[in-house]
């Protein structure tokens, strides 16, 4: 039991456990002591009761076996021992970058979209479940087991061939690659200014694939804001990007690593950025899914300051504004701040012009005592920008690090109340998501 559990600690994954040196220690351990453990039921149940028997004919001839078996175990074990010595000098499989060694993985993603797949797998399931139960039912039956296991085995080797195959995607060396670079807005704005330059000719300058260059290609170039963007792993994409895919070329002798990996997360936040595009101000509060990203900015001189810090904390109210149409809007907030603090939100104003003068040019009427972005509004406003194209944008981040609502205007002041509720919503709630990691997967 304390190997099982030392083992889900130190190993956690699949990919850890088949695509790092400590997982594949481990399982060169396994693969050990499973033939100790057969060679010492072997000795217990047939060895050692023969050697009470004639000892010409029955006793010396399994005291020879017994020895010759006792000696393989002692060498398997020295064996495992050893193994166990270079796991002790390895690091943990969790510390290390998976390689990972199939051309396939297993997801349900792939379900989403395709109701054919979705059919075939729901239908493999079931028989390989109905054959695992036939299994179990051998085990305590006496007539007819060895049948009776022979057709669960069937049946689930049936179900499996038909449900795995549904949910079989391409993967590669780098699929379950950590990301180098944190899913920041700067990253994702830097992406933005890379895939202008390098991507934007092929896949068009919003990511639909209508780019000019893209015309005179075979195949259409992909649409990157379309949902199976996001079903990738970001060690995919970052894959593609290195080493190219089908008629697109590798960027791996152009780019270095930290800019690939920004291209990532600039990609991730544009499919999401799509798919946020019917989250309205009402929100979709019943289903955190849209990661806010991380951002780092200061308020005048202040000391720098990122959103994660509020985490656990404060439920944020990110707002885009752009004067003169905003002010409406952003007086309001500040009128009513002192009910949004209390509801325990803390409103966050970015100016999308990224001006210095920020807070000068909001002038001493309303009072404004919630943070106003001096330094950092530039990369916010065009990260978060991919999730609301709008001349106002409001986000409301809950205290996880979840994009709850989206509120798009062009600044009028309108009601507090939609504001309110959905507040309240996320007040009341009893069981939040763990707060997302800081790199996406």
């Amino acid at each position: 039991l304390t190997g099982t559990l030392n083992a889900a600690t130190q190993v956690a994954t699949i990919a850890g456990l088949v695509g790092t040196t400590y997982g594949r220690l481990l399982l060169m351990k396994l693969a050990l002591l499973l033939p100790i453990l057969a060679l010492a039921a072997v000795n217990r149940r047939r060895h050692l009761p023969q050697l009470g028997g004639e000892g010409a004919t029955v006793g010396r001839p399994a005291m020879r076996r017994l020895a010759r078996f006792v000696g393989c175990e002692a060498a398997l074990a020295l064996l495992l021992l050893a193994v166990v010595a270079v796991m002790s000098a390895t690091p943990p499989a969790r510390h290390e970058a998976p390689d990972w060694p199939f051309a396939f993985r297993l997801t349900t993603a792939v379900l989403d979209d395709a109701p054919a797949l979705r059919a075939r797998a729901l239908v493999g399931s079931q028989m390989a479940v109905l054959g695992l139960v036939g299994l179990l039912v051998a085990v305590f039956v006496g007539a007819g087991r060895l049948a009776l296991a022979g057709g669960a085995l069937v049946v689930l080797a049936a179900g499996a061939g038909l449900a795995l195959p549904a949910l079989a995607v391409d993967a590669y060396p780098t699929t379950y690659l950590r990301p180098a670079v944190p899913y920041q807005a700067l990253s994702i704005a830097t992406g933005a200014g890379l895939y202008q330059t390098h991507c934007a000719s092929c896949h068009g300058a919003t990511g639909a694939g209508d780019g000019p260059a893209g015309r005179s290609l075979p195949r259409p170039p992909a649409d990157l804001r379309a949902p199976h963007t996001a079903q990738h792993t970001a060690g995919d994409l970052f894959w593609w990007i290195s080493q190219g895919i089908s008629q697109m070329p590798a960027f791996g002798d152009r780019l270095t690593v930290e800019e690939r990996w920004d291209l990532v997360n600039f990609l991730r936040a544009l499919s999401s950025g799509h798919a946020a595009r019917g989250l309205g101000a009402a929100g979709a509060l019943e289903r955190p899914w849209l990661v806010a990203p991380d951002a780092s900015f200061a308020v005048g001189p202040t000391p720098p300051r990122a959103l994660t810090e509020y985490r656990g904390r404060r439920i944020v109210l990110l707002v885009l504004y752009a004067l003169p149409a905003s002010r409406p809007r952003v007086t309001l907030l500040a009128q009513n701040y002192d009910i949004l603090a209390a509801l325990g939100v803390e409103v966050i104003a970015v100016p999308v012009d990224a001006a210095a003068d920020a807070l000068r040019a909001l002038g001493a009427e309303p009072r404004i005592v919630f943070p106003v972005v001096t330094d950092g509004a530039a990369e916010i406003a065009a990260a978060y920008g991919l999730f609301a194209a709008a001349p106002h944008a409001e986000f409301l981040i809950d205290r996880q690090g979840y994009i709850r609502a989206i509120a798009r205007s062009h600044g009028e002041a309108g009601e507090l109340n939609p504001l309110l509720a959905a507040i309240q919503q996320l007040n009341e709630e009893k069981s939040p998501l763990p707060a997302p990691e800081e790199h996406v997967h």
